[in-house]
């Protein structure tokens, strides 16, 4: 019994371990996201944070601040809103230009593949047409 214990609390604290691990690794995978932000799914959480950040700013004027203060400090964290959302876009843009020269290289690299098929032997035959070696010449 001891025995079984002992392994038990040994197996309990292997897998807290690796719990702990698995979410350590995927904090970092979404603040690498939010840094490096390639897809439309990565740009959607980042537009999602700055709509969370507002409303809890808003909610946070709105409890300490009243009068022109408070529309003083609206019209500045307008501002912020304003420059993050342009700040977004601009990294939008660039990664779109990124992921649209991507797609045109897998496209040419897809193009420039000799054609292949099988022969009634079961032999594979490859054969470079003149449209596959264009397309070997752009992709170079």
């Amino acid at each position: 019994l001891r025995e079984e214990k002992r392994l038990r609390l040994a197996w309990e604290a292997q897998e807290e371990c690796r719990k702990k691990k698995e979410k350590e690794e995927k904090l970092r995978r979404e603040h690498e996201q939010r840094l490096n932000a390639k897809t439309q799914e990565d740009f959607e959480l980042l537009y999602h944070a700055l709509e969370l950040w507002m409303r809890e700013e808003a909610d946070n004027i709105n409890k300490t601040l009243t009068g022109p203060e408070r529309q003083a400090t609206f019209c500045g964290l307008l501002d912020q809103e304003a420059q993050l959302i342009a700040s977004i876009g601009r990294h939008k843009l660039n990664a779109d230009e990124e992921n649209q020269q991507k797609a045109v290289l897998r496209f040419l690299n897809k193009c420039s593949r000799p054609k292949r098929w099988k022969a009634y032997d079961g032999k594979i035959t490859e054969m470079d047409t003149p449209y596959t070696l264009r397309a070997r010449d752009r992709s170079e």
